[in-house]
């Protein structure tokens, strides 16, 4: 739902009706199948890779970017990726996949298990293999050389979403007589509005609509031979320079569209905290040379420990769906990278009732309708844990609690640190200086980004951010491990378990009580709320999670003490993206204003190598 409660539900995708012949899964509503079921995985090479010109249109290449209009079972995109391991891993491999009606994971499987040679790559998408939520969701596979970006909508809505430059098209919906939907002319020129200059086409089909759009949109057509039984394939190549993208889509921030910086430049990063370790681990996969910088090295930046859920919400505005995705794709990247130590994956029991979603847990469940992999629906939460409150409740199984420090070491493991308090930063003859405070050079670098937290406005002080600081506290008690609840758990509030073994008593942890900060000193007004109050508090808010234990939570000895300081922009939602001009400040914030979808067009930019993610985090000043 929308904050006000009020709009229009997040429709959710439908999941295709499938009868099967063996392994192979048929389309009932189309009457196809999803692949030769004798050769499935021949019919992708000849059919789909070879037809592209790879692997060699990969060879001297730093990313070569796919897309896929029908991802279906994932086969194309499994044999792309043997093809690609064959050729000796040549390049980045940016593979997208559109779907419109998204395989439930034990079809995936099902139909995946028919090709023994794929089978470890196919566990590892089962794997990742993410719900039925409309829009994008990242998957990393080969130490983030290759990025697979599933966009599950309908093929015209997902095109018209995109301002990515595509190098290479696998056409592979259902035969043009039995899904139109999928081959009309429009979506033709839209794919040639998003093709990069010399683009490829490759389809099993040959008839003629496919024809003559692809040529109408400026694609030189040639017949191949077929695969099997099929007399042709079809090729095609973009002859005529690409067309002018849609109205539609120029509203969203091309950010593809600016040049990348040079692969042999070094990047700068400010912020040594999760954004910036983030980033700075995401670079290091792509082969990127990055440094980081931590521009507030006499203070620890980060909570002992962070709890990852989804905020679920019904709603289709963009903070909705943003929380939601960014959910996700922070699950599967968890327990794909993280260390047992770093990411305790144990459940999260979240009771929606008095929280943001104006739903309640049965109603979130049932519209969703997700696999019980990813979520499911509580009657009663203490059937997990006898003390939980006896209300309905969702479950989130793939969630769980963070060791924010260990997260942080693991992410920046073999990455060069230096601990300089940056000051400001400031451009001088096409490169970026970072200052202290006396204005001497700490670094130089053709390319910053900024994920400093806190200390961002100080840093951007010629580009008002529009930005707002919070406090907030998390306060550990030392509670016998039998009296701990067996799994995270939030409502309005939370608590994230850490008992020790065999009984033995281990911190607990409640969060969070907020308080006041001044905005132009960083401070609070007046102290923090003491630990005997925030004990007293935060206990208080979470009797909605478990009532029977508030008292024993009271009494229990203060084991440790964390305030930190938020970050947070007007509507609560990150700024990522290339700096804009700083002259462009008061314009930018009336789009925003005017605008609630954030769409800034024709936004003009800061000089390149300027890059902005803030991300809200918690510089702390622990007791």
């Amino acid at each position: 739902m929308n904050r006000t409660g009020q709009g229009p539900l997040l429709a959710p995708l439908p999941r295709p009706a499938l009868s099967w012949r063996g392994r192979t899964p048929v389309a009932r509503d189309v009457g196809d199948i999803y692949y030769n079921p004798d050769d499935g995985p021949g019919e992708s090479r000849h059919v789909f890779a070879r037809a592209l010109g790879l692997p060699e249109r990969w060879r001297g290449r730093e990313r070569y970017a796919l897309c896929e209009l029908g991802f279906g079972t994932g086969l194309n995109f499994l044999v792309t990726w043997s093809l690609w391991e064959e050729a000796g891993r040549p390049c980045r491999l940016c593979y997208l996949g559109i779907e419109g009606f998204p395989l439930a994971r034990p079809d995936l499987e099902r139909a995946l298990g028919a090709f023994p040679a794929l089978a470890g790559k196919a566990e590892a998408l089962v794997a990742q293999w993410p719900p039925p939520y409309p829009g994008f969701h990242r998957l990393v596979f080969a130490g983030g050389r290759i990025q697979l970006t599933l966009l599950f909508a309908p093929v015209a809505e997902a095109l018209d979403l995109l301002c990515a430059p595509v190098d290479g098209w696998y056409l592979d919906g259902f035969a043009p007589d039995r899904n139109p939907e999928m081959w009309d002319a429009a979506l033709f020129r839209r794919m040639a509005a998003l093709s990069r200059p010399e683009a490829r086409v490759a389809s099993f089909s040959v008839a003629g609509v496919v024809r003559r759009g692809l040529e109408a949109a400026g694609f030189a057509v040639t017949r191949r031979p077929g695969f099997a039984r099929k007399r042709h394939a079809l090729a095609a190549e973009l002859e005529s320079p690409p067309v002018a993208v849609s109205g539609r889509a120029r509203r969203f921030p091309d950010l593809l569209g600016r040049p990348p910086p040079p692969a042999t430049e070094p990047i700068a990063i400010v912020g040594a905290g999760l954004a910036g370790s983030l980033l700075a681990h995401a670079l290091a996969q792509a082969g990127r040379e990055v440094f980081l910088l931590d521009p507030v090295p006499e203070r620890p930046v980060r909570p002992p420990v962070a709890l990852l859920a989804p905020r679920p919400d019904l709603g289709t505005g963009p903070r909705a769906r943003f929380e939601m995705l960014a959910g996700l794709f922070a699950q599967r990247f968890m327990t794909a990278e993280a260390d047992p130590d770093v990411f305790a994956c144990r459940g999260v029991v979240q009771m929606p009732a008095g929280g943001r979603s104006r739903h309640g847990a049965s109603a979130i469940a049932r519209h969703l309708g997700w696999e019980e992999e990813w979520l499911s629906f509580l009657p009663r939460a203490d059937a997990l844990w006898r003390g939980f409150a006896p209300h309905p409740a969702l479950f989130w199984p793939r969630a769980g609690a963070i060791d924010s420090a260990a997260l942080i070491a693991a992410l920046a493991s073999g990455l060069p640190i230096r601990r300089a308090a940056v000051h400001r930063i400031a451009q001088e003859a096409g490169s970026w200086r970072l200052l202290d405070a006396a204005g001497s050079v700490i670094a130089t670098a053709p390319t910053v980004v900024v994920a400093a937290g806190v200390v961002t406005p100080r840093l951007l002080a010629a580009w008002p951010l529009g930005t707002a600081l919070l406090g907030g506290s998390l306060l550990q008690l030392d509670v016998p491990g039998k009296a701990q609840p067996s799994l995270p758990a939030l409502a309005q509030s939370f608590v994230i378990p850490q008992a020790g073994r065999g009984g033995a008593t281990g911190a607990l942890t409640l969060g969070s009580g907020h308080w006041p900060v001044d905005q132009a000193t960083g401070k609070a007004p007046t102290p923090p709320p003491e630990a005997e109050g925030l004990r007293s508090t935060l206990p208080g808010r979470c009797a909605l999670l478990a009532p029977e234990t508030v008292s024993a939570l009271r009494r229990a000895p203060i084991g440790g003490r964390f305030d930190g300081l938020r970050l947070v922009t007007r509507d609560r939602l990150p700024l990522v993206g290339p700096l804009w001009a700083a002259e462009e400040t008061p314009r930018l914030m009336r789009l925003l204003a005017a605008d609630r979808r954030r769409h800034l067009p024709d936004l003009p930019l800061a000089a390149s190598g300027a890059w902005v993610n803030p991300r809200p985090a918690k510089p702390p000043s622990t007791k």
